[in-house]
C-alpha cells in the first residue's frame, strides 16, 4: 500500500510538472513546491 501511494505521489508530481511546463506558469510551480 505504501508503495503504491509513492508511485501515486510520483505520478501526479510528474503530472503537475508537465502542465506547468506546458502552461509555463510560475506562480502555479512556487504554490505547487510549497505544497509538495
Amino acid at each position: 500500500m505504501t508503495t503504491f501511494t509513492k508511485l501515486f505521489h510520483c505520478l501526479t508530481v510528474l503530472f503537475f510538472l508537465l502542465c506547468d511546463c506546458r502552461s509555463s506558469l510560475h506562480q502555479d510551480r512556487i504554490l505547487l513546491s510549497i505544497i509538495i
